[in-house]
């Protein structure tokens, strides 16, 4: 999938979720798990970008890496702002998940 059709995507179904008259405390468990989810996936993804851009040799993956940085930045971003206007802000883990923690430590 395009990162633009994901960015788009992510902040298309977080605004559904969010649409209703909610707060953290009352979401729904189908909006924080997927606030959840696209949090933790987003920042994995800028994970991911910095490590690729500190290991890589070839300039192209460098290059893509960046990409993935600039775009799961802008989704995180993006869906910050519109959990914000929801919200909803507390609903986004601080952290990344001990799952891809424990990715990103095997692959660093």
């Amino acid at each position: 999938m395009k990162p633009s059709i994901l960015i788009t995507s992510l902040v298309t179904l977080l605004t559904f979720f969010a649409s209703t008259q909610v707060n953290a405390a009352t979401a729904s468990r189908q909006t924080q798990d997927f606030v959840y989810s696209a949090s933790n996936a987003n920042q994995f993804e800028i994970e991911l970008g910095s490590l690729a851009m500190r290991k890589a040799d070839s300039r192209s993956v460098r290059r893509f890496a960046r990409n993935m940085i600039d775009d799961h930045t802008r989704a995180d971003e993006r869906m910050k702002a519109t959990l914000r206007e929801e919200r909803l802000r507390d609903l986004m883990p601080s952290n990344l998940d001990r799952r891809h923690q424990r990715i990103l430590y095997r692959l660093g």
